[in-house]
């Protein structure tokens, strides 16, 4: 593997260029994928907004995202049809469900540009930036920020919670193909039927016993060659917990599931570009 290309490669991502991601992070993300290959259909388990980081991570053509809270299919298209030139710059306050009474439209202002730049630093939507600004605008801002021309958007709602997304994109490592995103509003895995799929991801991991016992049941999902792919602690003292996550992960994998070396990796890419404190480095484990 080749880091120098990698790094550069990064650093000309749209996605670094406008501000989104740090470039360690694109660049982890292209070596994993380097080291999984394209991954045809994911299962993205707490999505949120994030496009972008399964798209450099995978390299899919769909993407099934599961997530807890609604998004409006509706909200999103008239975002990207209404405010798509003005989106990570201009806020209005009065078209957001979490109220800002009490600040001026200069300080609301003030405070979106400082919270979008905790995106690029820590490498993750903080739930109080979800809550603030509305996933809706955080996922047409990723769009936009990947490079994806708004008239080559296309949103299809298939009921009230769910809808699809559709859009053309050039993955570093192949050729320019459509994406899809099923995006699913539901509680917890258990609540959906689960398809087969050449990988499962899930970067935040708020409850470890939620997380351990879906990989129990996803695992016979997984087809062969196919990957999971689980979040990571970066806070201090978190070595130990993340070592016995990883083991407990592989148990109830069982033998049909090797573990990812991405030791060389993250070594390699932390002497070069700093990664951010969470959701960048990965679990990983492939099917035999």
């Amino acid at each position: 593997m080749n880091i120098e290309k990698l790094i550069s490669i990064s650093d000309n991502e749209p996605v670094v260029k406008n501000n989104l991601l740090l470039s360690g992070q694109v660049s982890y993300n292209l070596g994993l994928n380097q080291i999984i290959g394209p991954q045809k259909k994911v299962l993205y388990n707490a999505m949120g907004p994030d496009v972008s980081t399964v798209l450099y991570l995978t390299d899919p053509e769909e993407v099934i995202g599961i997530e807890q809270s609604m998004m409006e299919a509706g909200k999103l298209q008239k975002l990207i049809e209404e405010s798509w030139d003005t989106l990570e710059y201009e806020v209005d306050k009065h078209d957001l469900k979490r109220t800002f009474s009490c600040m001026s439209d200069k300080e609301a202002r003030d405070l979106y540009l400082i919270q979008l730049g905790h995106r690029k630093k820590y490498g993750y939507w903080d739930y109080g930036e979800l809550e603030n600004w509305g996933r809706e605008r955080l996922m047409a801002l990723e769009l936009k920020k990947l490079g994806i021309k708004k008239e080559d958007i296309e949103i299809k709602k298939e009921s009230f919670n769910k809808f699809t997304l559709t859009f053309p994109w050039k993955h570093p490592n192949s050729e320019e193909k459509s994406r899809t995103i099923f995006y699913n509003q539901h509680s917890t895995l258990d609540e959906i039927p689960i398809p087969k799929m050449d990988a499962f991801y899930q970067k935040a991991l708020p409850y470890w016993d939620f997380s351990l016992r879906y990989v129990g049941f996803i695992k016979k999902k997984i087809n062969s060659k196919g990957n999971v792919l689980l979040g990571y602690w970066h806070t201090e003292g978190q070595e130990r917990n993340n070592k016995n996550f990883k083991k407990q992960s592989k148990i109830n994998l069982g033998r049909k599931f090797k573990e990812i070396d991405d030791d060389e990796l993250v070594k390699l890419i932390n002497c070069t570009r700093q990664m951010g404190y969470y959701g960048n480095r990965l679990h990983g484990f492939s099917r035999k």
